[in-house]
């Protein structure tokens, strides 16, 4: 399971920065499973502007 969600990981840190500021909470918000805290701490430990 933990390498699934590392692939995941990197997946997102590839294509969430690509979309438009307005879209990256959304979407950062689908690909950790609604989990706010999980979303917020991925864009900020990758410093992605949202």
């Amino acid at each position: 399971m933990e390498g699934r969600l590392e692939g995941k990981i990197e997946s997102a840190k590839k294509f969430i920065p690509r979309l438009q500021i307005e879209e990256r909470w959304d979407a950062t918000m689908e690909e950790f499973d609604y989990d706010a805290d999980k979303a917020k701490a991925f864009l900020e430990e990758n410093n992605i502007e949202y």
